[in-house]
């Protein structure tokens, strides 16, 4: 019988240069606007933007209605990897659901406080509880990506698993507005490379994915290029492991 998860967690992007950039450079996070799926505040749509990376524990076999949303270029990494470096599942949850009620009411009770009148250890639990907030998804909603809206997106069937960098309460979340101005999110992108970093090895690399059987031999070209510091025989497993979007949906 299939398996309903994956070894692998995969990050799908929608263009080469974005692929060779992380290969390139490593993993850094990007603020994401994100609806925790709760009532907090009498408001049901709940938003706030901070830096994350996303991956989805997806099997290659279901994955083409998830690359028709992201996009066909895909690094995937070992779960094994995933685990050591904090990358956990979201919690989905609904906005009357008991989890989303009891963490929205927890959110306001702290929210209701002064921080700063709080002695540290009531500070320390303040912070974890906003980190805890980090990993929640709704389980449906509208979604908006490059200026398209979808209104009714079923998230938990992305299976997402997500990356939050340690110390993120300490940078300032944006609002829906901050998050939409251009020059806001690119300065606050800009803070955030400086101190977050998610790296890998080689040996956790499992897939690499472009979108067309065409595009193979160049992105072999980039791995010997980006990844010197790599040995010889390293540059040729990761090769190896160069797969077409093509390949995937036609023999998965």
């Amino acid at each position: 019988m299939p398996s309903l998860s994956s070894n692998v967690l995969f990050h799908f992007t929608d263009s080469v240069h974005n692929l060779t950039d992380i290969l390139s450079h490593e993993f850094r996070p990007h603020y994401s606007l994100e609806d925790f799926g709760l009532v907090f505040e009498g408001k049901e749509d709940f938003a706030l933007a901070f830096p994350l990376i996303s991956f989805c524990d997806i099997p290659l076999s279901q994955a083409s209605q998830h690359m028709a949303t992201y996009g066909n270029y895909a690094i995937g990494l070992s779960k094994d990897w995933g685990l050591r470096n904090g990358i956990a599942p979201v919690l989905y949850c609904y906005p009357n659901s008991t989890a989303a009620q009891s963490i929205g009411r927890l959110l306001e009770l702290a929210h209701s406080e002064k921080a700063d009148n709080k002695p540290p250890t009531e500070q320390n639990r303040l912070s974890k509880l906003v980190e805890l907030s980090l990993f929640l998804k709704p389980y449906e909603g509208a979604f908006l990506r490059r200026g398209r809206l979808n209104p009714k997106v079923r998230f938990y069937d992305e299976r997402e698993w997500r990356f939050v960098p340690t110390g993120v309460t300490k940078v300032n979340g944006l609002h829906r507005a901050q998050y939409l101005d251009f020059n806001a999110l690119k300065e606050a992108n800009e803070r955030v490379r400086e101190f977050a970093i998610l790296k890998f090895e080689p040996s956790d690399i499992k897939y690499i994915i472009v979108a067309t059987e065409a595009e193979i031999l160049p992105m072999i070209h980039s791995v010997e290029r980006i990844k010197e510091k790599y040995t010889q025989d390293e540059r040729k497993i990761l090769s190896s492991r160069i797969v077409s979007a093509g390949q995937i949906l036609e023999d998965f």
